[in-house]
């Protein structure tokens, strides 16, 4: 493409139409920065409502409760998440691991 006369051909236009979905693309993903750990394998962004029925709260409490920072957000994000789905979540089993989690990290 030659910017300086203005002048571009179709192949030009379609490269850059594709850079812009690939940064729309990125924006999204940066947006919806939640990252979760569901059966080992990290998810970004919501919850689906497969992974909330198979959701195992003690663990992801036992996991947030070695990153004391993580518990507020991530767990009103995921209970939020599986809630939208019709999952309730369990509390108790998920600050049981919180705590476990804690202990094991030297932070409680």
């Amino acid at each position: 493409m030659d910017f300086a006369r203005g002048s571009s051909s179709s192949r030009d236009m379609k490269h850059i139409s594709k850079i812009g979905l690939g940064l729309v693309g990125l924006a999204v993903a940066a947006c919806s920065n939640q990252v979760t750990n569901v059966g080992g394998t990290p998810v970004v962004g919501a919850i689906s409502r497969i992974q909330c029925a198979d959701f195992d709260w003690y663990k992801v409490g036992l996991h947030d409760g070695g990153k004391s920072a993580e518990q507020p957000t991530r767990f009103t994000f995921l209970e939020n998440s599986c809630s939208s789905h019709g999952y309730k979540a369990d509390t108790e089993a998920y600050f049981e691991g919180y705590a476990e989690g804690q202990r094991r990290a030297g932070l409680s």
